[in-house]
């Protein structure tokens, strides 16, 4: 019986994997239809953090706007959005919907090749764009090229650096007709990965492995695997990204959920367990890492 036991990470990127991505989400109308059904509430956390921290009027950077509901609603809540995506498909879109409202412009653009001049927002935000680009302290640098001084940045991005969740799916393993890019494809693969993640976790937090590991992405319009970050590049998590922004001089603000709520947390409350492993614990959970600095 042959047993695959994990998934190989790269730490060299894909340099094809740039047109691929291009092309899929220029072309791809599966992932339209997706887009389309985020509503307000998918964007509620987002959108509340956006205004909690920016004043109004600010000039912003949506960046990765999909088809710009997101924006729409950074401009109801009174600031100036300027939005950008990589796909002509989805910014066409989001002009037909939204065209008419007024402080908020939409551009076709590369996230990592600007044509925005320096320093020129008071802030950047982006809503699950990280974890589709293929050079991501490319991309952070350019943001931070683009915010002006003091400028904050907010980045909202799934987590794909679990070990607990390897663990679950060990236990309760069972087949899948589709595997998403960091998952292994069976029990012992499963618990493979437990290891070799908890590992490589504890070496991201304490800051001896920086290396960003690139992913082998699903781009496909079948309706199984479209959108659900099967075309995910790289293995998100919060460590790199906080390591990234650190080196390239952003001052990295606390974020963390304070409701994130669990057995293991509460015996960590009540042992009094060091706020720093309460940190650790809690970046290498949650479902969606949230990041903001400030330039």
């Amino acid at each position: 019986m042959k047993i695959t036991m994990s998934v190989r990470y790269q730490t060299k990127r894909d340099n094809n994997m740039d047109v691929e991505l291009k092309q899929f989400y220029s072309s791809s109308q599966t992932y339209l239809e997706r887009l389309k059904k985020h509503d307000e509430e998918h964007f509620a956390s987002y959108i509340e953090l956006c205004k909690r921290l920016i004043p109004k009027g600010s000039s912003i950077l949506d960046c990765g706007c999909g088809i710009g509901l997101s924006s729409y609603l950074l401009a109801n809540a009174g600031l100036r959005v300027t939005a950008t995506d990589i796909s002509p498909l989805f910014i066409s879109e989001a002009k037909k919907r939204y065209a008419n409202k007024p402080k908020l412009r939409f551009f076709v653009g590369d996230a990592i090749r600007t044509s925005f001049r320096n320093q020129s927002f008071d802030a950047v935000c982006s809503y699950d764009l990280l974890e589709h680009v293929t050079d991501v302290k490319g991309v952070l640098k350019e943001i931070y090229r683009i915010i002006r001084k003091g400028g904050r940045l907010v980045i909202f991005t799934p987590n794909h650096l679990d070990p607990i969740e390897h663990l679950i799916v060990c236990i309760l393993w069972k087949t899948k007709r589709r595997y998403k890019p960091w998952e292994a494809r069976s029990r012992m693969g499963a618990f493979y990965q437990f290891i070799k993640t908890t590992f490589l976790s504890i070496e991201k937090a304490i800051g001896i492995n920086k290396k960003i590991y690139y992913l082998q992405c699903v781009l496909s319009d079948s309706k199984n695997a479209c959108g659900d970050d099967f075309d995910a590049t790289w293995l998100t998590n919060w460590f790199d990204i906080e390591n990234t922004l650190r080196e390239i001089g952003f001052h990295i603000e606390d974020t963390l959920p304070r409701d994130f709520r669990g057995k293991v947390m509460r015996i960590m409350r009540i042992l009094r367990i060091p706020k720093a492993i309460q940190s650790f614990y809690v970046k290498m959970r949650v479902n969606c890492i949230i990041v903001t600095a400030r330039k």
